[in-house]
């Protein structure tokens, strides 16, 4: 595996990662194939996502995650690293990666949201989000090795005893081993697609 220019494999993708078909049988969906020539092109130092770094909901995710992370010290008494260095899997230090929000001990990780309001509300209810972060979450697992994650929903807004929300996430190892052979697969997928590109290069 070599990402080399560009085009890590990434926890903030892992749910795209873990899709499916449409059909029954099928163990790979289209966001995995797209997923796949992204990474191709990004390995060519060619960018065709989108660029979300302006849109007000990320701006506000990352101007808030230090408030989240502050509020968890205070909340639970933690021994916390934050911010923390880009973590390449050891088995795979150049092509697969993740950069967790926050250090907890030696065993745990931190995994931040600052959602809207609404979604903040749904959290503290019913963890209404939690499904759609658990890939990423199992993925930074898997990279650091750790044995849990504490996923944080927090709204700066919210009444205090709700503006922080925290759910412990245990490692999965069941999930793991599926999500490790998908990326070593998802990995000969891009390097059938750089083949195809540097075809068209000639």
């Amino acid at each position: 595996m070599g990402a080399k220019q560009g085009g890590w494999i990434s926890a903030s993708n892992a749910k795209k990662i873990m899709t499916t078909g449409r059909k029954k049988d099928e163990m790979y969906g289209d966001t995995f194939f797209s997923y796949a020539r992204q990474l191709a092109a990004a390995r060519i130092g060619y960018d065709i996502t989108k660029d979300i770094s302006s849109l007000s909901s990320v701006e506000w995710g990352l101007e808030n995650e230090w408030l989240a992370v502050e509020s968890y010290c205070e909340r639970f008494l933690s021994d916390v690293k934050y911010p923390v260095e880009f973590q390449p899997h050891p088995e795979y230090p150049d092509s697969v990666g993740c950069t967790p929000d926050a250090y907890v001990g030696s065993d745990g990780l931190i995994e931040v949201k600052c959602p809207d309001s609404n979604n903040h509300l749904d959290n503290v209810l019913d963890n209404k989000q939690l499904d759609d972060y658990f890939a990423q979450i199992q993925f930074q697992l898997w990279v650091t090795g750790r044995k849990w994650c504490d996923w944080v929903s927090f709204d700066p807004r919210a009444p205090e005893p709700i503006k922080l929300h925290v759910v412990r996430v245990e490692r999965d190892e069941a999930f793991i081993s599926q999500l490790s052979e998908r990326v070593i697969y998802l990995e000969q997928c891009v390097n059938e697609q750089l083949e195809l590109i540097k075809e068209k290069m000639i």
